[in-house]
């Protein structure tokens, strides 16, 4: 992918020197916002930019690197407006159609589908199926995602009864959404949701910024499947969360998320209450650092801390036929902190591999390794396959070791 993106850089600055104009007196300004983004000061190079934008809004070049600075500072909403402003101005432009098909190829309508295995301790097993498609509409993005649950257990309490069974049911959940893309980079998106029992809403609301972002996320019976018991007692979720993202340095970047949960079991909307805290630090590490240079030419590779807190504070508590007190849904505190290093590889333009390994440890419990893998083979221009394996800490509270494997493929068109 690098050698691509510095092939295509070579020729749009060479496709620059026919299409800018001699007369316009950019190009002192141009450097000095190259400069301001090599420093790090996307403030400033953001301002620069802006005041360039519209002293020579059909500037090739000024238009190709407010492209690439945008995409840089993970803003491919409004990098890909920018593209597709310089497509209008120049349609024959090879260059810009190669920058378009390698930086911009997830930014399309696109069709997904997904079967996922995970299998917990040998007693619990899932069989998870989803599909999506979303197509882009200018400013708007309408969406479909289908998800299918076979799951089964040697063992589970059933919510409604509150006795120790086997279980084995069949759930679906669908979603509808519609996602609105402001100019200024600035997300809207609201979904409805239809399971085989319930119904709920969300949304979802994202407010950028030039070190990231802010977003409010607001859930109203939302269905759930985040614990076991859930899945066999259509669980729903209302909740609210703040999550912020913050660009310390290009290469390194924290996200935290804080939220207040209510779920529901079949009618009741209210049989447990939570706090959540995830958290993550991530660094990126340059092209020239021992760890890159180790895996050679096309690599990346990066390190994180992440945390994974839910925090119980209200459980409701109901008689089993047997006269045992049990909770309909087991929420349970957990606190699990995680270490990971990932590295990848672009071995050809058609295979890239993924790999991460780390270490997780819950403060109220045990301790685990993770680790996973991820192949994806461009099959067309358009079409990825992609296959993973996994095992990660469990986050239902059982604090068992959870085995993942998937198969998955997506056109885009």
């Amino acid at each position: 992918m690098f050698k691509v993106i510095n092939v295509i850089l070579l020729l749009l600055s060479i496709s620059a020197q026919a299409y800018a104009a001699p007369a316009d007196n950019y190009r002192l300004e141009l450097t000095k916002a190259k400069l301001s983004t090599k420093k790090s000061e996307e403030a400033k190079a953001w301002q620069q930019y802006r005041k360039l934008i519209k002293q020579h809004p059909n500037n090739y070049q000024v238009l190709v690197d407010y492209t690439l600075f945008l995409y840089q500072i993970e803003q491919p909403t409004l990098a890909y407006q920018t593209l597709k402003k310089l497509e209008n101005l120049y349609p024959e432009n090879e260059s810009i159609k190669l920058l378009k098909e390698d930086l911009f190829r997830n930014n399309r309508s696109f069709a997904s589908l997904d079967y996922n295995y995970e299998a917990q301790e040998d007693s619990t097993h899932q069989h998870k199926l989803e599909a999506i498609g979303e197509l882009k509409l200018d400013q708007f993005d309408l969406g479909a995602n289908y998800k299918y649950n076979n799951f089964d257990s040697d063992l589970l309490r059933n919510p409604k009864t509150g006795n120790l069974e086997k279980a084995s049911v069949e759930e679906t959940i669908r979603e509808l959404y519609l996602r609105y893309n402001h100019k200024d980079g600035h997300q809207n998106k609201f979904s409805t949701y239809f399971s085989d029992s319930d119904s709920g809403i969300s949304n979802e609301s994202s407010i950028w910024n030039i070190k990231g972002y802010n977003k409010l996320t607001l859930e109203y019976q939302k269905p759930n499947w985040d614990y076991l018991e859930g899945i066999v007692g259509n669980a729903t979720r209302d909740s609210i969360a703040f999550t912020n993202k913050y660009r310390i340095t290009p290469r390194f970047t924290s996200l935290i998320t804080l939220g207040l949960n209510r779920y529901g079991v079949d009618e009741d909307t209210n049989v447990a209450k939570s706090r959540t805290l995830t958290a993550n630090l991530s660094y990126s590490f340059s092209q020239y650092s021992a760890i890159v240079k180790m895996l050679g030419n096309n690599s990346y590779s990066s390190i994180s801390y992440n945390i994974d807190g839910e925090y119980k504070s209200d459980l409701e508590e109901r008689l089993s036929s047997s006269n045992e007190i049990y909770n309909p849904l087991p929420v349970s505190t957990r606190e699990i902190h995680t270490l990971t290093l990932s590295v990848g590889k672009d071995v050809s333009e058609d295979l890239a591999i993924d790999a991460y390994v780390g270490y997780s440890k819950n403060r109220f419990d045990d301790a685990a390794p993770s680790y996973g893998t991820k192949l994806t083979y461009r099959l067309t221009k358009d079409a990825d396959l992609i296959i993973g394996a996994s095992q990660a800490l469990s986050t239902d509270g059982t604090n068992d070791k959870v085995q993942n494997i998937n198969v998955g493929i997506k056109q885009r068109f």
